[in-house]
């Protein structure tokens, strides 16, 4: 269950993110699947989301899936990427009173959710998504 990740930022708690994502993937049943993760900041995310969506201005994440339904050599599935933003994590932290690696870890889940097929384009969507990710993530 590898996490791929690399960043253009510093400061983050890799470890405790890659564990975060990591359990997650496993508690989803995703023990062979193989997930790229870059955390970035404003900057780098804003080119992400001209590129990907076309849209102007910094998101929190972006999640590109590719699940066509192909395994991978050795019986692996290729997830896709999720590109967090360190900085929007900071930010939202601050909002919503938790750490900003608590935050940045339910950002990399709701993207691993999002490469899964899982939408937020309607509140019904975001607050399942809200859910999952948090439950995914619960210390047991």
């Amino acid at each position: 269950m590898p996490v791929l990740m690399r960043a253009s930022v510093g400061g983050f708690p890799r470890r405790r993110l890659r564990r975060t994502v990591e359990e997650a993937m496993r508690r989803l049943g995703l023990a062979r699947a193989e997930l790229s993760l870059t955390v970035v900041g404003d900057a780098d995310m804003i080119a992400a989301n001209r590129r990907f969506f076309g849209k102007a201005g910094p998101t929190d994440v972006i999640a590109v899936s590719q699940m066509e339904g192909d395994e991978m050599p050795g019986g692996e599935w290729l997830l896709g990427d999720v590109i967090v933003s360190w900085d929007a994590a900071r930010r939202q932290a601050a909002r919503y009173r938790h750490s900003a690696a608590d935050e940045l870890g339910l950002l990399a889940v709701h993207g691993l959710l999002h490469t899964l097929g899982m939408e937020d384009r309607t509140a019904k969507g975001r607050r399942a998504m809200s859910r999952q990710a948090r439950r995914l993530i619960r210390k047991k």
